[in-house]
């Protein structure tokens, strides 16, 4: 094969030229380069880590927070005892999921510019690129049938009449409900891995796609020739749908309550229920925003060549996973800005497991400083009485001398 017609070039100006180029070191060196400029590399790598960071730590909090307070104050967190908080907790686990096992892959990805499972050979380099990518894809699937779940569920609670006279839906348990019970949301959250993994499973069992490395800067991911991942578009397509129109139906639902308040002179806006409604509505437009730019631009589903060129592909992919990514790491910031009670519910959380305990002072210890200080305290004490002894006896005598000059 000759190659006196390719320029190498250290710049990626063009990103064909360097698609090829990256084809060609590879087989000579066994290594393929991403291509992407440093302009473009490090910061990318810096945001990446610091989403890294604060998404552990916040899907961690809130996976240590919200079942703190749920079980120790009970009726003081109304909106933590209905089905909607057990799913919030399971898309903070499927979050921390992705976060766990993608930002990671993608961070090594851009350190080593290139695959960094190639060292480990074959087959094994391989068969670990296609077990992260497989379980990456199944944690973001899982993510996003439960925020169709979750859009269920909350219209399911506002279309109930018992919840509706109680105003929350914190013993919807108690109303039979068999899929979003106290037990049914459990079956829903198995339900939900079930679904994503046959969303993804003709991609795994190499019908539609392959999982494997694809010199982009997702790394291990799956790739396509002639055909697509339908499975992905069903569900993705499928839950915006849900969520679309679950949440048309509530919107309806607080306006029909709203005009009805005005009627009543009450204000169904100081509802802690209807708030937190609204914080999962909020939930469900960010998710939107983040997820269909990535699914046109970034994950290879549609061919875009025909009406863009490679280089503004990159930029535009580029942006779109940074949208995307930030769905994952910045939900629980999210939920501290537009809900009340789940903010309340961090702090309180805070408080309890920063509190410093009251230690009472025990001066029978061994130590020295404390026996020096009990010794302090009984020479004082001793004084004190021998004062007071003193002070009682020139009374008493004085009262003696008194009793005797009047006779």
């Amino acid at each position: 094969m000759e190659f006196e017609n390719i320029h190498l070039n250290d710049s990626s100006s063009n990103i064909t030229i360097c698609g090829v180029t990256s084809q060609i070191i590879s087989k000579v060196h066994g290594q393929q380069s991403l291509c992407l400029r440093p302009l473009l590399r490090f910061p990318l790598l810096a945001f990446l880590a610091l989403l890294l960071v604060v998404g552990v730590v916040g899907n961690v909090l809130t996976l240590l927070a919200l079942p703190y307070v749920r079980r120790k104050y009970g009726a003081q967190f109304s909106v933590l005892q209905s089905s909607t908080a057990i799913l919030l907790l399971h898309l903070s686990f499927c979050d921390l999921m992705y976060i766990s096992v993608g930002f990671t892959h993608f961070i090594h990805v851009l350190i080593v510019d290139g695959d960094p499972f190639l060292p480990l050979g074959t087959p094994h380099g391989e068969r670990l690129c296609y077990v992260v990518a497989v379980v990456r894809n199944w944690a973001a699937e899982a993510d996003f049938a439960t925020m169709g779940a979750i859009a269920l569920c909350v219209c399911r609670h506002k279309m109930c009449s018992e919840c509706r006279l109680a105003g929350n839906p914190s013993y919807h348990s108690k109303h039979k409900d068999p899929v979003f019970g106290n037990r049914g949301v459990y079956f829903v959250i198995l339900f939900i891995w079930i679904w994503s993994f046959a969303t993804i499973s003709c991609d795994v069992f190499g019908i539609t796609g392959v999982y494997k490395w694809t010199n982009t800067m997702y790394g291990c991911d799956v790739t396509y020739t002639d055909h697509t991942s339908y499975g992905m578009i069903v569900n993705i397509l499928g839950n915006l749908l849900v969520i679309l129109v679950t949440y048309s139906i509530i919107i309806r639902r607080l306006t029909v309550d709203e005009r009805e308040a005005r009627t009543t002179m009450t204000n169904p806006i100081h509802n802690q229920f209807t708030k937190h409604i609204k914080m999962l509505i909020s939930l469900s437009i960010a998710y939107t925003v983040c997820i269909l730019p990535a699914s046109f631009l970034s994950w290879g589903m549609f061919d875009l060549n025909p009406l863009i060129n490679q280089e503004h592909q990159r930029m535009l992919q580029t942006i779109s996973s940074c949208l995307y990514w930030c769905m994952y790491g910045l939900n629980f910031v999210l939920y501290i800005i537009t809900s009340e009670r789940l903010k309340a519910a961090y702090c309180t959380f805070l408080k309890d497991v920063f509190k410093k305990p009251k230690i009472e002072e025990d001066y029978t210890t061994s130590t020295w400083w404390s026996a020096l200080r009990q010794l302090s305290m009984s020479g004082h004490r001793q004084t004190l009485g021998n004062t007071n002894q003193l002070s009682m006896t020139r009374d008493r005598q004085t009262v003696g001398n008194t009793n005797k000059m009047s006779m």
